[in-house]
């Protein structure tokens, strides 16, 4: 067959497992896939991925960018090219930026001012907050992929009560978007917060105590109990602990559509890394113990744990500069897109036996279902935007500084050595970042307008693909 690319000699991995096959693209998508060398593809241009694994281009549905009021310590261009270097090619912004996505116009807005930075795809988050429930039809129609609440402090603006998360939820079931949540308990951490800094306490592990396990278990039983009342589909975003994890899967047994994220940083660092690492590896949900690290990692090869996402929010060095602040008013937040993928190859794959269908769930078929993307998205199959993490599995390099395309390249994995390597970044059959290097175009990354994907499910369903979207 005609194609404009052809794939050959790799090991092609899905959800579904692995296997030695050739892929063909036309158009920006999927045209043919078939066994190693059973068929000859008459392709513009041929790729000899032999000894390297075809993964679907990864989807991070958990970046805070800069641009507009916050560029000083990200931005679009400087964020998706880093996403291009660690192979995710779909990215979901959140809505915390100046000014807030908080409706239509801010959404719109948001869309014009990246665009025409953005090296991958790229969808956007609206915000849940209290008196925006009118807003929220209105911003699905303008493109908004999910809805994010807090329901502990984040900014003034943006937690939401229990009332307020009900009726966001019931509106999001009606116009068929999920709801992300970061789930703490506020009454918990305000007042532990307050006891901390009037006892004088200035440590790092202060920040740890002033958010302890008990308020994300709290919090998460509370978020699940009203996604079961409710029906919505919703995405309880960087859980650090164990408990946090079994409440989700104890709603999913019970009838719930309640996906568990975890993020890399959970799965890496310890609060001892915290102290020793300091304000770089400052966040919220704070880093916890070593135990329950462990416990993350035993329900995450148990299947219990829906995708990864980085929650990657960098600051700058001054902002993060323990010298010229205390920690309270330093930002949490840590980066981690670049890393993600080749991180959970180490992690999980080398060092753990995670089954490398289990690795392309987690980095983006799961993220797909959760977010309507799915099967233009998370999945190497005929149809499928043609989206490519290419990996040699074996490489081995350290995370430092001079690998990192963030605008302030700082990582709190600093130092690791890693097993595992993206070495070339599809988009739509496009090659954005191979071999170390960034090839690809600002602005050639699309925007994926939630009401155009839900459009395109409905043919494809008519076509007879199956489509799934819990």
């Amino acid at each position: 067959m005609k194609a404009d690319l052809a794939l050959t000699g790799g090991t092609v991995v899905t959800e579904h497992g692995a296997e030695q096959a050739d892929v063909a693209v036309r158009d920006g998508r999927i045209a043919a896939i078939a066994a190693r060398g059973a068929e000859r593809f008459d392709a513009d241009e041929h790729l000899d991925v032999t000894g390297l694994h075809l993964f679907p281009g990864g989807i991070d549905p958990h970046v805070h960018l800069g641009d507009q009021g916050q560029s000083d310590f990200e931005d679009f261009a400087t964020g998706t090219a880093s996403c291009a270097a660690g192979g995710v090619t779909t990215v979901i912004d959140m809505p915390l930026n100046l000014p807030p996505t908080l409706d239509a116009a801010t959404l719109e807005a948001r869309r014009e001012e990246v665009a025409p930075k953005a090296y991958v795809d790229f969808g956007l988050w609206g915000g849940l907050v209290p008196g925006n429930l009118a807003h929220m039809e209105p911003m699905a129609l303008a493109g908004a992929l999910a809805f994010k609440a807090f329901v502990c402090e984040a900014v003034d603006w943006f937690r939401a009560s229990d009332a307020d998360l009900l009726d966001g939820m019931r509106e999001a079931v009606r116009l068929e978007r999920p709801v992300g949540v970061h789930s703490e308990n506020d009454d918990i951490t305000a007042r532990l917060r307050a006891r901390l800094r009037e006892a004088g306490r200035t440590d790092l592990r202060a920040h740890a105590e002033s958010r302890p396990e008990i308020t994300e278990w709290e919090a998460i039983s509370r978020v699940v109990l009203l996604a079961r009342g409710t029906g919505a589909r919703t995405q309880i975003v960087h859980i650090s602990t164990g408990e946090g994890v079994d409440a989700c899967t104890a709603a999913r047994r019970a009838g719930a559509r309640v996906g568990a994220e975890v993020t890399m940083h959970h799965l890496t660092l310890d609060e001892d890394d915290m102290l020793e690492r300091g304000t770089f590896a400052k966040c919220a949900p704070p880093l916890r113990s070593r135990r329950q690290v462990d416990a993350l990692w035993q329900r995450l090869l148990a299947g219990e744990v829906s995708n990864i996402g980085s929650d990657h929010s960098p600051a700058t060095f001054e902002q993060k500069d323990l010298a010229r602040h205390e920690h309270w008013d330093i930002p949490d937040g840590i980066t981690g897109t670049q890393t993600l993928m080749a991180l959970l190859l180490s992690e999980g794959v080398h060092k753990r036996g995670l089954a490398l269908e289990h690795f392309a769930r987690l980095t983006a078929t799961a993220a797909a279902k959760m977010f309507g993307l799915y099967p233009r998205k998370g999945a190497i199959r005929v149809g499928a935007d043609a989206d490519f993490a290419i990996a040699d599995i074996e490489a081995r390099w350290t995370v430092e500084p001079d690998r990192l395309l963030y605008k302030c390249p700082w990582s709190p994995n600093e130092g690791t050595e890693v097993r595992g390597e993206i070495v070339r970044t599809i988009v739509r059959g496009r090659t954005v970042f191979h071999d170390g290097e960034l090839t690809g175009e600002a602005g050639t990354g699309a925007f994926l307008h939630g009401m155009e994907l839900a459009d395109e499910r409905e043919s494809a369903q008519r076509r007879g693909l199956e489509v799934m979207s819990r």
